[in-house]
């Protein structure tokens, strides 16, 4: 005789605080001559750091995610004009969720030359326990469905049978903020960032017999 099952599926979902700041930054120059623009792609990086080691960052924490020089055209009078080389250096670094260190950076960046965007993104350091915790919850979360089924349904669970660990993800919640670079007089006013809690969502689905 096939065996009577219960099939349920669980879901697990988790969050918790921010405590780390993903911080990208790009740079871009155009100059007419191919060295001129590497040049001065190099120079505004090299203002970057400077302005990021001023802040505690040191320079070996900031990576390069991309880094490209191409030809600038123009399209004029039903043609592709020549103009020059256009070059673009993109940075990231992570640091900790803290207010008062991201303002420190934007006022930095802001009243530095190096020309460069900001992009700012949040998540957690640890995104393995995070995604653990909702693996717990989704567990337990299918159990006690599975217990309220039998109840309603006046039977007993017997020997859990299968245990199917579905597609997971850890949902980050990224609030981007783009702030463009420029010089600036005396101070600037707080940068007023309230992030989201970082989510993670699991699901599993768990089959008992029926006793």
């Amino acid at each position: 005789m096939e065996k009577r099952v219960i099939r349920v599926q669980g879901e697990g979902k988790v969050s918790v605080e921010p405590d780390l700041a993903v911080l990208t930054f790009s740079v871009q120059v155009k100059h007419p001559e191919y060295a001129g623009c590497s040049n001065a792609l190099n120079a505004n990086v090299a203002r970057l750091r400077r302005d990021l080691a001023a802040c505690g960052i040191e320079s070996a924490r900031v990576k390069t995610m991309n880094l490209n020089i191409a030809v600038d055209t123009a399209y004029e009078e039903g043609r592709t004009k020549f103009v020059g080389f256009q070059a673009s250096h993109t940075l990231r670094v992570e640091i900790p969720a803290d207010k008062d260190l991201l303002n420190r950076v934007f006022l930095a960046i802001a009243q530095g030359n190096s020309d460069a965007q900001v992009q700012i993104a949040f998540s957690v350091k640890d995104q393995a326990a995070l995604l653990r915790q909702s693996l717990e919850q989704a567990v337990k979360t299918a159990t006690e469905n599975a217990q309220i089924l039998a109840r309603a349904a006046n039977v007993k669970l017997g020997a859990l049978l299968e245990m199917n660990y579905g597609e997971t993800s850890v949902r980050v919640y990224e609030q981007r903020e783009m702030l463009m670079a420029q010089s600036v007089a005396g101070g600037a006013a707080p940068v007023d960032i309230e992030p989201e809690n970082v989510r993670a969502e699991n699901t599993v689905t768990l089959v008992w017999e029926i006793a």
